[in-house]
């Protein structure tokens, strides 16, 4: 559903003690080391408000900051998960990853369960009225 990690792009800055970029680099969730699964994702996109209340935003400045450019003295770190327009049009930025996971969990969230008392109408055809057959009646049949 959400593409290869690989496709999925987003921006590392990072910033010198006023607070300017001293340099930026793209790279895709396959540089980060997480290995991250889909429901991590679905899980870890923020519910509401801010994106940058995410807890993948939280790990991705944490691996930035582990693992800086060549040359780089210690800096703050930040993300910019907005599209670059320079970018391959089948990449996908954080953000609309984002967006995706953040939907798909509205409706996890809003999914009920299967219970015993919902499973009544499946493999039926409900206009049915004839009842379905019991195991100990299947049994019974073949026995002949």
């Amino acid at each position: 559903m959400f593409g290869v990690a690989g496709n999925i792009r987003y921006r590392g800055e990072y910033l010198d003690a006023n607070g300017v970029v001293v340099s930026s680099t793209d790279y895709s969730l396959n540089d980060t080391g997480l290995a991250l699964s889909a429901l991590d994702v679905v899980y870890g996109a923020p519910g509401k408000g801010d994106p940058g209340s995410s807890e993948l935003e939280r790990r991705l400045i944490y691996q930035r900051m582990l693992r800086p450019p060549a040359g780089i003295a210690w800096t703050s770190v930040r993300v910019d998960f907005a599209r670059r327009p320079e970018w391959r049009a089948d990449w996908m930025s954080v953000s609309e990853l984002l967006e995706v996971a953040a939907a798909l969990r509205r409706v996890l969230d809003h999914a009920r369960p299967l219970a015993g008392s919902g499973s009544a109408g499946i493999g039926r055809d409900s206009t049915s009225s004839t009842p379905p057959i019991s195991p100990s009646a299947s049994r019974s049949s073949r026995a002949r």
